[in-house]
């Protein structure tokens, strides 16, 4: 249905802005890079918010 293709597109959407937030303070603040390695391991271990 088309519902779940939309689910599908914005979940892929969320994870590509998460990486692209984790990657810019990645870039911005090279001295704290576990925090943002827990970050993303905590942000993928959460499923979308529509499921």
């Amino acid at each position: 249905p088309i519902y779940m293709v939309a689910q599908h597109i914005i979940a892929y959407l969320h994870n590509f802005s998460v990486h692209l937030v984790t990657l810019s303070s990645l870039a911005f603040s090279p001295t704290t890079p576990s925090r943002s390695v827990e970050r993303i391991s905590a942000s993928h271990s959460v499923p979308p918010i529509l499921t």
